[in-house]
């Protein structure tokens, strides 16, 4: 799908070596990714010293990049059909017929990046599936239950 908008920016925090994910980012920065990259951005833990959190950064990242891309192009009704179809050839769609897809594509194109916040929860000590919820993730979804905005993270 990226290669199908040309490419997106991501913002590379540090250099990324990981033969498994197949990451290959020497400097940091902001660079242009095709789609074999940006799925190498988006798995590459072993990069990192937080591993699996700073690979969910990285994730949120590229979204909000390539929604900042679709936003600066065009927005209208032919461009988000042709956005659509993208999507419906490259993804399985289980209950959600074109006419819904279209709905949420138009919704999504409608949200400002700008006014999203790429929050990564704190886990605290533990390996695997045993890791536990650091006590600052207690202050985040306390400042978000009242009202699904995250005024002070």
């Amino acid at each position: 799908m990226v290669d199908a908008i040309g490419g997106t920016e991501i913002d590379v925090p540090a250099p990324m070596h990981d033969t498994d994910s197949g990451a290959d980012f020497p400097t940091p920065g902001t660079q242009l990714v095709r789609g074999e990259q940006a799925l190498a951005f988006a798995r590459d833990r072993k990069s990192f010293t937080a591993g699996d959190i700073d690979r969910t950064t990285n994730q949120g990242s590229l979204i909000l990049s390539t929604l900042r891309k679709l936003r600066a192009g065009p927005t209208g009704p032919a461009e988000t059909m042709r956005l659509v179809s993208i999507v419906a050839r490259h993804v399985r769609m289980d209950g959600i017929d074109l006419a819904q897809l279209f709905r949420l594509g138009k919704y999504a194109l409608s949200i400002d990046p700008a006014n999203i916040k790429n929050v990564t929860i704190p886990v605290g000590s533990g390996s695997g599936t045993n890791l536990s919820v650091a006590p600052q993730a207690q202050a985040l979804f306390q400042d978000f239950a009242d009202d699904a905005v995250l005024q002070n993270h």
